[in-house]
């Protein structure tokens, strides 16, 4: 039997990929870029208040470069 999904014009999330750890990302991103059709989008919401208020800038800023080297 073909288990082989089929490709998707669009992969959403919502508060989701903030709590992927930082060494999951690469995987994370060419996962969502083999399950798109060319031409789809990836879309994310992302909750900003996850981590609380103490250093909350440096690990936003952390976590947000290692998705974009992603």
């Amino acid at each position: 039997t073909d288990t082989t999904l089929p490709k998707q014009d669009v992969v959403l999330s919502t508060s989701v990929v903030e709590h992927i750890d930082k060494s999951l990302h690469a995987e994370t991103v060419s996962a969502i870029r083999n399950a798109l059709k060319i031409g789809g989008y990836s879309v994310h919401a992302v909750d900003l208040t996850c981590r609380g208020r103490n250093g909350f800038m440096e690990w936003q800023i952390a976590h947000n470069q290692s998705w974009a080297d992603a």
